[in-house]
């Protein structure tokens, strides 16, 4: 077993149409399981959301869910009883909550949500906000169009090449433990800090 980990998992509250999104979920949960690592995510207990924190916490793993209030209604079905859940007030302090507290974080397929997400945490480590590991779960092909778009961003002189590092893509739940294990920021990303003073 290796050190605890808190990990940020972000996905859907929707099932999605192929039953192998859910089979990826909980198969991502029984491997943090195995690492003795802790779940971060978004608090819910549908979809994919509650089939990996449900998966997780049944085993005996840690859970931490962060949920605006305003999604309580359409994201938690009955009781908010998987391990610990913090209620915030926006999408944005959710956002920020799961930042701070987690040590990586991996993406599942998911819907405009998941999306802002990942993106986000993806920019902060671009401006050098943080140097923490980013990992696509890419079941099924699921974000070979989003993939694309990034080669889109590069080619196209948006995005600097020494940056391609910043987000690692595994397609089984073992590789994004081998993912995260390996992870090195690249060396390319900017150095800022959110408390930087402008130049006078």
């Amino acid at each position: 077993m290796t050190s605890e980990k808190r990990v940020c998992v972000f996905c859907a509250s929707r099932p999605g149409t192929n039953p192998k999104f859910a089979a990826a979920a909980e198969s991502l949960a029984e491997e943090l399981y195995q690492q003795s690592w802790s779940l971060v995510y978004g608090g819910g207990n549908r979809g994919l959301m509650g089939s990996v924190a449900k998966t997780l916490f049944d085993k005996g793993g840690k859970v931490h869910g962060i949920i605006p209030r305003a999604l309580i209604r359409r994201e938690v079905e009955g009781e908010m009883d998987i391990g610990t859940v913090a209620v915030v007030e926006s999408m944005h302090e959710r956002k920020n909550e799961m930042a701070k507290v987690s040590d990586a974080f991996v993406a599942l397929p998911g819907g405009f949500g998941t999306l802002d997400e990942l993106v986000e945490i993806i920019t902060w480590s671009q401006i050098g906000i943080h140097a923490k590991p980013i990992v696509l779960f890419n079941v099924e092909g699921f974000f070979d169009n989003f993939l694309k778009m990034m080669e889109d961003f590069y080619s196209n002189g948006f995005v600097e090449e020494e940056t391609r590092g910043i987000l690692r893509v595994a397609t089984t739940s073992g590789e994004v433990i081998s993912a995260i294990e390996s992870y090195i920021p690249p060396d390319g990303r900017m150095k800022l800090a959110w408390d930087e003073k402008p130049n006078p």
